[in-house]
């Protein structure tokens, strides 16, 4: 078929039944092929699948849901929240629509036990309707509790709750920008006792595990991490994530060639695994390996074009090797992606400072300092500029800022 738009188009019955929607069937097939691809642990080819399920039918919440796995485990995080939240918006739009007849005073039915089964099911969702929007609002002890009810009446899809709230509060939570401490060990502390009733419900829950020993990690609680890392991969010893977080976990505590085996180990289990094989690149730049990280950095990018941490990563890697044409090839790179990255603005002034071209070198800090005013680093790297320029008022400026800060 021609793309041309103003072309006019072959008119067979076969053109106009694809007009009229997506053949069920046809998806039906893909969605069955995309499951068994996932048995088989081919999540990039799931991703391929459902990507071509949602050209046809772009509302799908089977495929959104499979696609969010997928990409969980491929550890592309973010896209796997964006699947999620929207096949969750989906769903509740069909709920909306389901049940727009029942009223808010019938959301809390703890105590009514005349209620078919079928009822129950019903307002549980309406239940789990409000407290996702609590959530958004962050209100989030209210939601709990609408969430926690919903389960009580409906404890079929207790895990679908549970893991679309968690959904919906990562993804916010993950948006904290300048959270002050105490709301942090607030947070921290609930999200531990979510985890924790999760544990109760289902103590051999792999993701739980993992999830609990990231909160621990998140709160200094080092030794609490690791033993729910290692509990995560008693249970399922190929749990690429749980690998992941141990080895963090053995970086963090200096134990940087224990921490390299276990990312192997997460690689020798999914080699197409990016934040692994990231992981894996960072410790070895630590290590001074700095060619070897070079090397994981290069493989990622290849994959993964859009991964802005990998561009930033290997702009330092090559910033050492004293690359510095290279090094800015990657930090512009990482501008491009999020140009309010803060800290590839401060590197690239870095490189154009080692390279002795100043202008370009002030005007990156200055970039920096605009995204971060507290940067005293870049304050004080500027100084060094008018100081090797002869403006020593200049100089004594920027160091007098650094110093305030």
């Amino acid at each position: 078929m021609s793309s041309n738009p103003h072309e006019k188009k072959n008119d067979s019955s076969h053109e106009r039944k694809l007009s009229n929607g997506p053949n069920v069937f046809e998806i039906k097939k893909m969605l069955d092929e995309a499951n068994l691809r996932f048995e088989n642990k081919k999540y990039n080819d799931v991703v391929l699948l459902c990507d071509r399920i949602l050209d046809k039918s772009e509302n799908n919440p089977q495929a959104l849901n499979l696609k969010g796995e997928a990409l969980d485990y491929l550890s592309r995080f973010e896209e796997a929240v964006e699947c999620y939240n929207k096949a969750l918006m989906i769903n509740q739009r069909l709920i909306n629509l389901k049940l727009a007849d029942i009223k808010d005073e019938d959301l809390i039915i703890t105590d009514n036990v005349d209620l078919s089964p079928s009822e129950k099911e019903k307002v549980s969702e309406k239940s789990f309707k409000k407290g996702t929007t609590l959530l958004g609002e962050e209100k989030y002890w209210e939601a709990c509790e609408y969430i926690d009810e919903a389960v009580l009446n409906n404890p079929q899809s207790e895990l679908d709750y549970k893991m679309g709230a968690l959904v919906f509060r990562e993804s916010k939570l993950s948006r904290f920008q300048d959270i002050t401490q105490e709301v942090e060990s607030k947070e921290l502390k609930m999200d531990l006792d979510y985890y924790d009733k999760l544990l109760e419900d289902d103590p051999e829950s792999e993701k739980a595990w993992n999830n609990k020993g990231i909160v621990h990690l998140r709160s200094g609680n080092t030794d609490l991490a690791m033993e729910c890392f290692e509990n995560a991969i008693r249970i399922k010893p190929d749990y690429v994530n749980a690998w992941i977080g141990k080895g963090v976990m053995l970086r963090k505590n200096e134990q940087r060639n224990a921490a390299l085996a276990t990312f192997d180990k997460a690689l020798k289990i999914q080699p197409e695994n990016i934040f692994a094989n990231f992981t894996k690149g960072c410790t070895l730049l630590y290590m001074n390996q700095t060619e070897e990280a070079l090397s994981c950095f290069n493989d990622i990018v290849k994959i993964y074009p859009k991964y802005v941490d990998a561009w930033f990563e290997m702009g330092n890697a090559l910033y050492n090797l004293k690359k510095y044409d290279e090094a800015l090839k990657c930090y512009d790179m990482t501008l491009k992606l999020d140009p309010n990255d803060s800290d590839a603005w401060f590197q690239k002034a870095n490189v154009f400072y080692k390279m002795k071209r100043y202008g370009p070198a002030i005007k990156s800090y200055d970039n920096a300092l605009k995204l971060n005013p507290k940067d005293s680093q870049a304050l004080f790297q500027k100084g060094n500029i008018f100081y090797t320029l002869q403006n020593p008022e200049k100089a004594l400026e920027c160091y007098d800022s650094a110093l305030k800060l």
